[in-house]
């Protein structure tokens, strides 16, 4: 959907980490900018235990850290 909205072909509904990149470098205007999304909340899930892998930590730090920024 995002490809064909730069395509010209229509209008895309796309967060902002689906479409920085498309947004920044004007390949994409926004639209109704005073409208958002509401927000959710994301949950990671993943056995405990007390050797946690440092790609689970990894991805979820990254993850907590990139859907924080608005």
């Amino acid at each position: 959907m995002l490809a064909a909205a730069v395509a010209g072909m229509g209008i895309a509904l796309a967060t902002h980490i689906m479409a920085g990149e498309q947004l920044g470098t004007g390949q994409l205007p926004q639209l109704l900018e005073a409208w958002q999304l509401a927000l959710a909340e994301v949950h990671a899930i993943f056995p405990a235990g007390p050797q946690l892998l440092a790609k689970v930590m990894a991805i979820v730090d990254h993850l907590g850290e990139a859907l924080s920024k608005p």
